[in-house]
């Protein structure tokens, strides 16, 4: 074994990145940086002259779960230095003995993949009784000379084998100065222990993968499953004198043999047959160590590390719904946090801090923030509701909220069936309800999963009622739908046909450019109004471009054409002189915060562009959506050269919406200073569902529409119908959407 400069360096910078506290020496991390080239020259000195001493431990105790505490041993900084070197030759020796068997403390393997196995052995291998046992204070226990047996072969060199046993056997600090001798066992919180304690239950592993039995380790903690009730009383006597005799340890009192139809707790999850769950004392614990985080000096980023953690292990082993009390529970304690505060400004911006745990709960998150909001401050406020119109208008406001939240089910990941059941759609996930909305609220089925199933009753309802239910890859691109065939479309598709060709044509792509570029100028006029107080060049930039604009709808306006064919061309060249004034705009207003230079679409690398693209294509679904509601042929398009098996009236009918909805999204993030990531030309999870929430705010927020207050989302839905109106009677001149203020 050779610890040379480069291995002692790597290990100094990991005992860094991992922010270890110091030992008995009272030497911390910063103490030691100070100096860090000579205090490592001084270890290799010491580890090659075979004079180098470890301190000994310095105990603390921490609280368990169970309200005992556990004796802990923090090693001195320099100590953590050479048990990390040695501990990395160690698992480059070590990771190839081990056995798949071992889930704990090693690279690629954990509780989660510990939890995969262990769903598979229960349902593909039908076992039903399981023996569950863990090992009576396993590190305080393991006998060093049983250790020194094992390490041996391993360890060939006498000095690092010493060594390695003086860190195991070392003394430790009780009090500040009283001495205490380790007898047996490993340190807890020592860098070799975890690896020293694979290596120690090795054999054991061995041994039940030499008689095939169906075993899982975690740490001291291990399952043996079994078909027969005998086979497992059997296995479970022969195990218990192995670890007796063979290991000289011994086993828990509150080992266990029982029906896996029983249930019993493994790695924090109640298991049974069905598969992984949380118990109510469960919750109430991951609720108490949330409320923890939210108490803590150093919130909001303890608060945040525990949803994290949350998020990182629970939400991927659990349906979505045994979480749904947690953030409920979140909800409850941020109206806690900002009942103190004075405006519902200081709230909002307290609450961009709130993290859910369930993809439910985040992809809803701006509506759950509005309720928080409103159940403190419309508390505070207390109007007094002297007439019915008042009463009306406030639960008016509420039910308009709640309606947005279940008009559009999306469905993510693997196993999950949809039915119905009692006039409602159910969304269940190995038989458990994990969601349930009223068929009447339901609007649109996004799925963007490769293994769900739906029932032919829901198909056939949804085909009546037109609703569309939409396949999506996981960038929300569309790759298949399903709809009605017995329905009126195709005699709507020969009006469309001749429209089309038809001199009205020529009217309605001009009325979608003219409200696109009318849309272009109000957003960068909005924007401008913050945007000129520290934009020094959007002062002299700004008139040219609302000059432009004008240009360009006065050339529109101009144009003389006798069919689409002709006039496609020249509308698409106006169009894209004033697109480019806009990006440009829109690249000053942003060019500090981010390196947006100019609009990208395909295979767009950079945030802004990459942010643009995938927010268009959540734009496109809903205006797919209400084109096909319609009954309208999506190929059959004005701006857009018309391509089969192409949705490009889509193209057409989105224009007059990505500012509005989009780009002003967006552009209010970036503005906001909202942390956003790219990496390798893809946007993180957290960026997207931060994009997603704030898409869904612009299509819930009210505009004016053919005379009619309504959310964008029902104006897109409008727009749609207005333009079959226009088809069927083209004296009825289409109108297509425009801001009605900036």
């Amino acid at each position: 074994m050779i610890i040379n400069k480069e291995l002692l360096q790597n290990a100094w910078e990991q005992i860094q990145y991992n922010n270890a506290q110091g030992g008995i020496d009272r030497i911390s991390i910063d103490d030691f940086k100070e100096n860090s080239t000579s205090n490592l020259e001084k270890i290799i000195v010491k580890l090659q002259s075979k004079t180098y001493l470890p301190q000994p431990y310095l105990q603390i105790k921490i609280p368990k779960d169970n309200a005992e505490k556990r004796t802990i041993g923090l090693a001195s900084i320099a100590d953590k230095i050479v048990q990390q070197a040695i501990n990395s030759i160690l698992e480059k020796r070590l990771e190839n003995t081990f056995l798949n068997v071992s889930y704990a403390y090693r690279k690629g393997k954990g509780a989660l993949k510990a939890l995969s196995r262990l769903k598979h052995l229960i349902l593909n291998d039908k076992n039903e009784f399981i023996v569950k046992c863990d090992i009576d204070n396993f590190f305080d226990n393991v006998p060093h000379h049983r250790l020194e047996k094992i390490l041996n072969p391993i360890v060939t060199d006498k000095y690092f084998l010493e060594l390695i046993l003086t860190f195991c056997k070392m003394g430790y600090i009780e009090s500040g100065v009283q001495w205490k001798d380790r007898e047996k066992g490993l340190p807890q919180g020592a860098i070799l222990s975890p690896i020293l304690s694979n290596l120690f239950l090795h054999a054991l592993d061995q041994k039940m993968v030499n008689k095939k039995y169906a075993y899982i380790r975690y740490a001291d903690d291990f399952l043996i499953l079994c078909k027969h009730e005998e086979e497992a009383k059997a296995i479970f006597s022969e195990t218990q004198d192995y670890i007796v005799q063979k290991l000289n340890l011994k086993l828990n009192e509150d080992n266990y043999i029982k029906s896996i139809r029983q249930g019993f707790k493994y790695l924090g999850v109640w298991v049974n047959q069905d598969g992984f769950f949380l118990r109510q004392e469960k919750i109430e614990k991951i609720c108490e160590k949330i409320r923890k985080g939210f108490l803590h000096p150093d919130f909001p980023k303890k608060y945040k590390e525990t949803i994290a953690g949350i998020q990182n292990y629970y939400a991927q082993v659990v349906p979505q719904h045994y979480l749904f009390p947690i953030d409920e529970f979140q909800k409850e304690v941020w109206k806690e946090k900002i009942k103190k505060l004075r405006t519902q400004k200081e709230a909002k911006l307290l609450l961009n801090e709130i993290e859910f745990v369930t993809a439910h709960f985040n992809q809803n998150q701006d509506y759950h923030i509005k309720q928080i909001i409103r159940s403190i401050f419309d508390e505070k406020k207390a109007p007094i509701i002297d007439t019915a119109e008042k009463a009306i208008q406030k639960r008016k406001r509420e039910f308009e909220l709640k309606e947005f939240e279940n008009h559009e089910i999306i469905i993510t990941g693997f196993g999950k069936s949809l039915g119905i059941a009692k006039n409602h759609l159910t969304v269940k996930v190995e038989g458990k309800l994990v969601q349930k909305v009223p068929l009447q609220n339901v609007e649109h089925i996004s799925i963007q999963s490769e293994a769900c199933s739906i029932t032919s009753k829901l198909i056939i309802h949804c085909a009546k009622n037109k609703i569309p239910i939409d396949f999506t890859d996981f960038g929300g691109e569309p790759e298949a739908r399903l709809y009605d065939t017995m329905n009126d479309m195709y005699e709507l598709w020969h009006q469309q046909f001749l429209h089309l060709y038809s001199t009205e044509a020529v009217h309605t792509a001009n009325a979608i450019i003219i409200a696109k570029i009318k849309n272009q100028k109000k957003l960068i006029q909005y924007f401008s109004k913050y945007a000129k107080k520290h934009e020094s060049d959007l002062s002299d930039a700004l008139p040219f471009a609302l000059e432009n604009f004008d240009k360009q709808l006065s050339k529109i306006k101009a144009l003389k054409s006798n069919s689409i064919d002709e006039h496609r061309e020249k509308l698409i060249n106006i169009e894209a002189q004033a697109s480019l004034t806009y990006w440009e705009i829109v690249r000053i207003m942003i060019d500090e915060e981010t390196n947006f230079e100019t609009r990208t679409r395909k295979g767009a690398k950079d945030l802004v562009n990459s942010l643009i693209n995938y927010g268009y294509s959540i734009l496109y679904r809903h205006v797919w959506t209400s084109i096909l509601q319609q009954g309208l042929n999506p190929a059959f398009s004005y701006i857009h050269q018309p391509r089969k098996y192409e949705g490009t009236l889509i193209f057409d009918l989105i224009e007059p919406f990505r500012q509005p909805i989009i780009d002003r999204a967006i552009i209010s993030l970036i503005n906001k200073k909202t942390e956003l990531k790219i990496k390798d030309g893809k946007l993180d999870s957290a960026t997207i569902q931060k994009l997603i929430v704030a898409v869904n705010d612009r299509l819930r927020r009210y505009d004016t529409y053919l005379g009619e207050r309504k959310t964008m989302l029902k104006i897109i839905k409008k727009q749609a119908w207005h333009f079959v109106q226009h088809i069927k009677s083209p004296e009825i001149k289409f109108k297509p959407y425009q801001m009605s203020k900036w």
